[in-house]
């Protein structure tokens, strides 16, 4: 039997895609709109009663929950060579276009999870996402808001473009 919920009950979902490691905080100038944004964020949510965070950095073999009231920080970027911090990834306007499209179109939820579970025919998806970890939190958060989400960011991050969906 289907559990019956009241969608005005449902919590808001954000999904953000990040900058680069700790630089937002630091003050790096390539930052600077997206820092703005989470700034004036909480001024578009309602207080939550929790929050949950689903992190594309954080690998386990089984789905694994920290909860705490006050979590520590995980930290993935150290100790990298030279080259790793002179990829040329330039952004690619196409895929962020069909993410908008599918998560704020006029479609279907069913239509929606389904071309979310088929991301990688995407144009240059694939190309934007060689490993799908960044992509997966975005699926999670579609899923449990069951309906069309808002673009609330749409900008550039270290070059790249980076978006924010509420739902």
């Amino acid at each position: 039997m289907p559990i019956q919920t009241n969608s005005q009950n449902k919590a808001q979902i954000v999904y953000l895609s990040h900058g680069g490691g700790p630089l937002p905080i630091l003050g790096d100038d390539s930052h600077k709109a997206m820092v703005e944004f989470m700034r004036k964020l909480p001024s578009r949510l309602k207080k939550p009663d929790a929050i949950l965070v689903i992190s594309a950095h954080w690998e386990e073999r089984v789905w694994t929950l920290l909860g705490a009231e006050a979590p520590t920080l995980f930290y993935d970027y150290y100790g990298f060579p030279d080259e790793a911090y002179k990829i040329n990834y330039p952004a690619n306007d196409d895929f962020q276009n069909w993410l908008i499209d599918i998560c704020t179109g006029p479609i279907s939820q069913a239509e929606r999870e389904q071309n979310l579970i088929d991301w990688q025919k995407a144009p240059s998806a694939r190309y934007c996402h060689p490993r799908e970890e960044h992509l997966l939190p975005l699926h999670v958060c579609l899923g449990m808001a069951g309906k069309a989400a808002n673009v609330i960011f749409d900008d550039y991050i270290l070059g790249k473009r980076a978006l924010a969906f509420l739902w």
